[in-house]
């Protein structure tokens, strides 16, 4: 599927997707179950490209692949993150108070393990990921510490409410966030949701088109709304982000999507609106908010709208100028 605009036509919807979770309001919860496929789709279609080229080279040639697909994720991930500074420094002045050791550490773990810009998680995360899966080919058993992997996440993001009277697991889960982040923001899903791209990439039969793609899809979306329901009527929590029943989900729309033939001649731009909008909206959106209650609005819609009219302007605004010989390095923002 090399250069597929359906992927393209994917991610830029998807993009509207994550904008919508992080704007919030009304509109976009009665759809939280199913617009928590973004992130997941986004790592399985990333996963897929790398690992399609990755599968049947030479050990030298798939290590040149990992570091092709890392450096220029880091070139992306400085880019934003030199381009934010200010605004990320603002938005998070919290990491700035305590002790300077705690600061230190506080800068160090988010800035390897989680974010530093807002939602710069994604980018780190799938760099660790690629990593560990790169070198994970030696492990046995890969399977079953992926399932397990993905169960800790779970619990760790919906099922919390069934460990709040456990001393033990808080603090054992407090100890590993000051290092490591929560593994729903972080590498330990990134790796689920890569591994499983990867899978798509290794096996042809997953390829083909199987009318239980269509069946899976059908069910399991009606029971993730279910699962939602009832991790909602027992922790009052609305926006977990992962579920048991999203990774089934996520699984059959990815084989219906490998099955789906679309052409569209704005798929290039559709495709660098997505990447650009991935790390410039979660900062536009407290700018917008902060804009909209100035003058008495209170519209998370609004919000959204605007957010994404942002994205699109600012991505057209890039392209046109990263032609310019002194604005080439614009090319490294998508």
């Amino acid at each position: 599927m090399k250069n597929n605009d359906t992927f393209d036509i994917l991610k830029y919807i998807l993009s509207f997707m994550i904008i919508a979770i992080h704007t919030g309001g009304g509109y976009a919860r009665a759809l939280y179950p199913w617009l928590r496929i973004a992130v997941p789709l986004f790592f399985m279609i990333s996963a897929y490209l790398l690992f399609s080229k990755y599968v049947k080279q030479s050990f030298e040639n798939k290590n040149i692949l990992v570091k092709k697909y890392i450096s220029k994720n880091l070139k992306y991930y400085f880019f934003w993150f030199f381009a934010l500074l200010p605004l990320t420094i603002y938005l998070r002045r919290e990491w700035f108070k305590g002790n300077a050791f705690v600061v230190l550490l506080k800068i160090l773990s988010n800035s390897l393990f989680s974010s530093t810009f807002v939602a710069s998680w994604f980018i780190i995360a799938s760099v660790w990921a690629v990593y560990f899966i790169h070198k994970m080919k030696r492990v046995k058993k890969i399977n079953l510490l992926i399932i397990l992997l993905y169960i800790v996440c779970c619990l760790r993001s919906s099922y919390m409410y069934l460990f709040e009277s456990s001393k033990f697991v808080n603090n054992l889960i407090d100890i590993y966030e000051t290092f490591f982040a929560s593994p729903i923001f972080s590498f330990p899903i990134a790796i689920c949701w890569m591994y499983i791209g990867k899978l798509f990439a290794e096996h042809d039969a997953l390829k083909k088109f199987n009318k239980a793609y269509i069946f899976g899809t059908i069910v399991f979306a009606i029971g993730l709304y279910f699962e939602f329901r009832f991790v909602y009527n027992h922790s009052g929590i609305l926006s977990n982000d992962c579920y048991f029943l999203l990774a089934p989900f996520c699984i059959c729309i990815f084989g219906l999507v490998l099955n789906t033939r679309i052409k569209c001649k704005f798929a290039n731009t559709l495709r660098k609106i997505s990447i650009v909008s991935y790390p410039l909206h979660g900062s536009l959106i407290p700018i917008v908010r902060k804009v909209l209650s100035i003058i008495n609005l209170h519209s998370n819609l609004l919000c959204f709208i605007i957010v994404v009219i942002l994205c699109h302007l600012s991505t057209l605004i890039i392209v046109k100028l990263e032609k310019i010989e002194n604005f080439k390095v614009l090319k490294y923002s998508h």
